[in-house]
């Protein structure tokens, strides 16, 4: 993940994190400045900037009759962070009353897109159960990037959930096999070298997600059916090569 990817993790739009790095780089600069050197349309541009001034990451100021852009400090970015989860915590415990006392709650979700399949891992994180995967290694990691894996990896450990599973190799050095300081077990299966898609397993909830283009994962909260899906995982995690 680069710079931009991670900017996009903070809550920017692609081109909004663009324009920031660009604005970092030139200090200050007119919206037509900007269109030229991103070569995006200028009325574009100033409607990305708007959006960016009311999240509080981008200031202007008038000279000569013009306005002139500027981004914030990065260490502002960590502030605002900081700051809309502190607000998020404060409503936290009301959230969760209105989720107990709901009638409906759907058994089955779907998730679209990156970001989408990232929230079943965020999802994992909070159902706090150990972890069963089953995944190709090269597209998992081409999918999310070591930082968000790691960062991962460093809040499952820190919440004290383990984590099992089944790939087809390790090529990174810091997802090296089992290890279990990091509460992780994986082995390894070749017959997952042309497996397009992962299966993941915890709580009562299992489901799978798709490498392609644009990913999709179901997710199904269902005792019986996450059981025949563990029932799969352990034929396989006997088979598998420690």
């Amino acid at each position: 993940m680069d710079k931009f990817g991670a900017l996009e993790e903070f809550g920017l739009e692609p081109r909004e994190a663009k324009i920031y790095v660009k604005l970092l780089e030139l200090g200050q600069a007119t919206a037509s400045q900007l269109a030229k050197s991103l070569e995006i349309l200028r009325p574009t541009v100033y409607d990305i900037l708007d959006k960016m001034i009311q999240k509080g990451i981008v200031s202007y100021s008038i000279s000569s009759g013009r306005k002139v852009f500027a981004a914030v400090e990065p260490g502002v970015l960590e502030q605002l962070l900081e700051n809309k989860k502190r607000i998020l915590e404060e409503f936290i415990p009301e959230l969760k009353s209105i989720s107990k006392i709901s009638k409906f709650k759907p058994l089955v979700e779907t998730y679209i897109g990156v970001k989408g399949l990232k929230t079943i891992y965020d999802d994992m994180l909070t159902v706090k159960e150990d972890i069963y995967h089953i995944f190709n290694y090269e597209e998992y990691v081409k999918l999310f990037h070591l930082f968000f894996i790691k960062n991962f990896i460093k809040k499952r450990i820190e919440k004290g959930i383990w984590f099992r599973a089944i790939v087809n190799k390790i090529k990174e050095k810091e997802l090296e096999r089992s290890d279990p300081k990091l509460l992780r077990e994986i082995r390894t299966l070749q017959m997952l070298e042309d497996f397009k898609m992962a299966i993941v397993i915890y709580g009562k909830k299992s489901g799978f997600f798709t490498f392609t283009e644009t990913p999709m994962g179901i997710v199904i909260e269902n005792e019986l059916i996450t059981h025949s899906f563990k029932v799969l995982f352990n034929y396989l995690w006997q088979r598998g090569k420690e």
